[in-house]
């Protein structure tokens, strides 16, 4: 069954969906973040201007640059969203559209299930009739050789031995069907699943206990 939802196009298609919806709340969710900008520049100027100013009687004079002749600047500034309803009503309707998309997935995955176990208990009961028709095949050449003993006995007639005859096309004709049965079944399971059925499925059993008491199912279906 997995190979059969990893197979499936149609699970792959919702499963892509889903991880876009999923991009896109993450989207959202940023918007809500704080954000750090960052810039800078260099500039060379073409000289650099420069003035001698004096600090007092007593003191040096010091000099000044007003413009370097290499200028950097950088500038960072944080921005912290308090309150952006716009973002919070995109950031749910993101959410919702995940949740969605999820289910979607959800539901193509049981659909491809569905079709596998289905594929898988025809090939089962297929293979169970080839068994059968196999089994009502030789009993009717059995069948034909006794009443081939019979007939060389005088004990049956020619239309004893002509529906002898019938019954042996009648068994090998459902043979055939059965076996085309299978063979449809199996190659229904290798479409959704990539595997060919090998092997001798497993045998069915019936179910013969009891069934419930009539009242069992009544309450059964009210409760529905």
């Amino acid at each position: 069954m997995q190979l059969g939802r990893e197979r499936a196009l149609e699970v792959r298609q919702e499963q892509r969906l889903a991880a876009e919806a999923a991009d896109r709340r993450a989207a959202a969710q940023r918007t809500l973040w704080p954000s750090v900008r960052v810039t800078g520049s260099y500039r060379r100027n073409q000289r650099e201007e420069a003035a001698v100013i004096p600090l007092g009687p007593d003191a040096e004079p010091e000099e000044v640059v007003f413009v370097p002749r290499d200028e950097v600047v950088a500038e960072a500034a944080l921005e912290v969203p308090i309150i952006n309803v716009g973002a919070w009503q995109q950031r749910r309707a993101a959410a919702a559209q995940l949740d969605a998309a999820e289910s979607q997935v959800d539901s193509a995955e049981d659909e491809v299930t569905r079709r596998v176990v289905e594929a898988y208990y025809q090939h089962v009961g297929a293979a169970a009739l080839v068994t059968s028709s196999r089994g009502a095949l030789e009993a009717a050449r059995a069948h034909r050789d006794v009443i081939s003993e019979r007939r060389e006995a005088g004990l049956a007639t020619e239309l004893d031995a002509k529906r002898a005859d019938a019954q042996i096309a009648r068994s090998q004709q459902t043979l055939a069907e059965a076996e085309s049965a299978r063979a449809d079944a199996a190659r229904g399971l290798r479409v959704l699943t990539g595997l060919r059925p090998t092997g001798e499925p497993p045998e069915l059993e019936a179910d013969l206990s009891a069934e419930a008491p009539l009242e069992t199912w009544r309450g059964g279906a009210e409760a529905i």
